[in-house]
């Protein structure tokens, strides 16, 4: 018999892995549309339409919220499940990226989106990387 005890936690951890992905996700979609609406805040009175922002420069303002949550989003589920994972974490975040990547080709297919599918693809590379040097 090994010296041991059974950790209970373990199962817990790897139970949480895919709901702390899924809810990293949320959390990043929530901010991007609190950025969204700050942004608007600085929108001049003239330049609002219909509770919309028609500023010449808020578009660009807009795509920077998206493209960069959308970098964040890719990062934050691989190396959040990672970093939930009792064991074998570099494996989660693989395994967790190609979940994701996966999801992420059908939005590309279904929106067109491809910069923003380029941008979470790396950030979830870059989320390997990290594991691969912080979490072992």
């Amino acid at each position: 018999m090994s010296g041991t005890a059974p950790n209970p936690m373990r199962g817990v951890r790897w139970f949480a892995i895919v709901p702390a992905a899924i809810l990293t996700w949320y959390v990043v979609l929530v901010l991007a549309m609190q950025l969204t609406t700050l942004a608007t805040t600085w929108c001049p009175p003239e330049a609002m339409i219909s509770q919309f922002c028609a500023a010449n420069w808020f578009p660009a303002v807009q795509r920077a919220i998206i493209l960069s949550c959308a970098g964040l989003a890719g990062f934050g589920v691989v190396y959040v499940a990672a970093s939930v994972a009792p064991a074998e974490r570099v494996l989660v975040a693989c395994a967790i990226f190609f979940a994701g990547a996966l999801v992420a080709v059908v939005m590309v297919i279904e929106t067109r989106a491809v910069a923003e599918f380029v941008i979470a693809i790396s950030g979830g590379l870059t989320a390997i990387y990290a594991a691969r040097r912080f979490l072992t």
